[in-house]
């Protein structure tokens, strides 16, 4: 089940946007306690950054695909 998400949008944190909690910023990553992590980020060079941090930090990533993507 989905926890929440991140948004690099401060005054949106503790908030719902689409029915899901706003947890934090990317930069508060940290303190988020979650059993995996998705970037769900189009820009690859963003997205890849992130990532890298969140390997270095020991935090698991997971791939999620639509059921129909090909």
């Amino acid at each position: 089940a989905l926890a929440g998400f991140v948004d690099d949008r401060p005054e949106l944190t503790g908030t719902l946007v689409s029915g899901a909690p706003v947890l934090g910023t990317v930069r508060e990553i940290a303190r988020i306690a979650a059993d995996a992590f998705v970037i769900a980020i189009g820009d690859n060079a963003t997205r890849a950054q992130i990532a890298a941090e969140l390997r270095a930090s020991g935090r698991p990533l997971v791939t999620v695909r639509h059921p129909h993507a090909s």
